[in-house]
């Protein structure tokens, strides 16, 4: 990883997302100029790539719908029916709780067989942030007016 990398990570992921939206909105309409030196200083971790259940790829509707097409209509017809009623089920009912405890262990089963991704580890920062440049301005005008000073000494 380069220098650059580091410093791109550590500068995107130093500011929180709410001080950049307060910052946002806290500026008015127009056209700034920008001339700071910025100290960047702290740490930058990558984690490790993972495996990990992306849950888009899993597609409940999707799935009902193969299972309906492979029922007769009475069948598919029957199905939609008591799913409709079970909006209106208890929880606690006998037959919702076996028909979501089958449905989860095929789900799991689907997820691990199909469902994972590779994701690239996650970045975190631990830095602060120093404007430097307004002190070398500072200091910049203080050895000018110290250069002035002692030319007018004999």
């Amino acid at each position: 990883m380069s220098l650059i990398n580091e410093m791109v990570m550590a500068i995107a992921k130093g500011f929180k997302p709410a001080v950049v939206t307060k910052a946002s909105d806290e500026m008015v309409a127009g056209e700034y100029t920008v001339n700071q030196l910025i100290r960047v200083q702290g740490k930058v971790t990558k984690g490790k790539d993972y495996d990990q259940v992306i849950w888009q790829t899993v597609k409940p509707m999707k799935i009902l719908a193969v299972a309906l097409s492979k029922q007769n209509k009475v069948t598919a017809d029957y199905i939609l029916k008591l799913a409709e009623e079970s909006l209106t089920v208890k929880d606690d009912d006998l037959m919702l709780v076996e028909a979501t405890k089958y449905v989860n262990e095929a789900m799991a089963k689907f997820k691990k067989e199909n469902g994972t991704e590779t994701c690239a580890g996650k970045v975190t920062t631990k830095v602060t942030f120093s404007v430097v440049g307004a002190v070398q301005e500072k200091v910049r005008e203080e050895i000018e007016v110290a250069e002035m000073a002692s030319d007018l000494l004999p």
